[in-house]
């Protein structure tokens, strides 16, 4: 099984390689689904020319935030052709955790060529006995899926995650004419949202308020605070700060002191007191 990652900058992708052969190409998307940078596709060619001298047939293509713009990938998965099995870490996952997803995408790949010769086996058993009934697996949900559709993606899944994609770079360009005021309401400083989670696999509640910062010149910044608890008698409570990368100055000022005043002693409510600086590159944890 190849592996073929798009990490960008950031997390060292030495300790994600999981593949029998793996290749680290150029290209970034950011966090919100922008393309910073390309992906070069003689870099690709190269990359696949070797996987095949090597006998590479099944292949796992992961980008760091595929989930917010898979395009990349499906470039790869088209350069492939015909020639690899291909698996891209957008269509097993919608979440952030870039090593889990490498190893999720990793592990389905790996698998393909032992589910591929079970169902040939499957297919060899019925035709010697003559039996043309329909073959179907049951999935872990309770459907059912034919074993020639688990072999494969559905195209129309990889159309659908490109439109959507679409539709929200859309949305964010026209961003400038949108009058939030409608969308949610008077504003004065922050927008503010309340949640209840609950977390059935470990039986935690959890209640959170979020408060993002409006600010015509910047995304602002988020507020988190959260109360997680098993019961009445155990809980715990954080307070996060999380400043983008783009925020302007006042507000990167003004979240800091937020974070600098929570800490303080005399405000000793919170087990845990969190930031996340991206426009200085710094976490911290108190």
């Amino acid at each position: 099984m190849g592996l073929i990652l798009i990490p960008g900058p950031g997390l060292n992708p030495k300790y994600l390689l999981y593949g029998d052969l793996n290749a680290i190409i150029s290209g970034y998307v950011d966090h919100r689904g922008n393309e910073v940078q390309s992906i070069s596709e003689s870099e690709v060619r190269e990359v696949l020319q070797r996987f095949k001298k090597e006998g590479i047939s099944n292949l796992a293509v992961v980008g760091k935030f595929s989930i917010r713009n898979p395009g990349q990938e499906l470039q790869i998965a088209r350069l492939a052709g015909k020639e690899f099995k291909v698996t891209t870490g957008h269509s097993l996952s919608g979440s952030l955790n870039f090593p889990r997803r490498v190893v999720t995408t990793c592990f389905n790949a790996g698998t393909a060529p032992i589910h591929q010769q079970f169902i040939q086996v499957i297919k060899d058993a019925f035709t010697q006995r003559g039996i043309r009934s329909p073959v179907l697996f049951l999935k872990s949900d309770g459907g059912t899926i034919p074993v020639d559709e688990s072999l494969v993606q559905p195209e129309e899944i990889s159309r659908q995650i490109e439109k959507t994609v679409a539709r929200l770079q859309q949305i964010w360009q026209e961003r400038d004419d949108v009058d939030l005021e409608q969308v949610f309401g008077n504003i004065q400083k922050y927008y503010r949202r309340e949640k209840n989670i609950f977390y059935d696999t470990d039986g935690i509640n959890e209640e959170q308020t979020e408060r993002v910062r409006y600010c015509s010149d910047c995304p602002g910044y988020l507020l988190i605070d959260s109360r997680a608890s098993r019961s009445r008698f155990n809980d715990t409570r954080i307070f996060a700060v999380s400043i983008p990368r783009l925020t302007c100055n006042r507000c990167h000022s003004e979240a800091r002191n937020i974070f600098e005043e929570q800490t303080h002693p005399r405000r000793n409510k919170y087990d845990y007191i969190y930031l996340q600086d991206l426009k200085e590159d710094e976490y911290l944890r108190r």
